[in-house]
């Protein structure tokens, strides 16, 4: 798994053409997103598009990456709980 400055490293990456609004701190979003993957940090990146365009805007502000880190990572946390449940 990325440790911290990997997955700040991932989120510049798969943001950073993306149309952000305001001031998006990563590294919150990097503390948000413990045990996640470059894929599960590239899925939040596009959650995070898709919840601004349901909204209507032409732009990403950082409640919408809140709101990506909560769906991706109670996927993620739902997903582990079944994989457990059949071990």
């Amino acid at each position: 798994m990325p440790d911290e400055k990997a997955r700040e490293s991932i989120f510049n990456i798969h943001s950073r053409n993306l149309n952000i609004e305001g001031e998006v701190k990563f590294k919150t979003l990097v503390n948000l997103t413990e045990g996640a993957t470059g894929a599960d940090i590239k899925a939040i990146c596009t959650e995070a598009g898709m919840f601004a365009i349901r909204k209507n805007k032409e732009v990403i502000v950082k409640d919408d990456f809140i709101e990506a880190v909560n769906k991706v990572m109670s996927k993620m946390r739902d997903n582990a709980g079944q994989s457990r449940l059949y071990s």
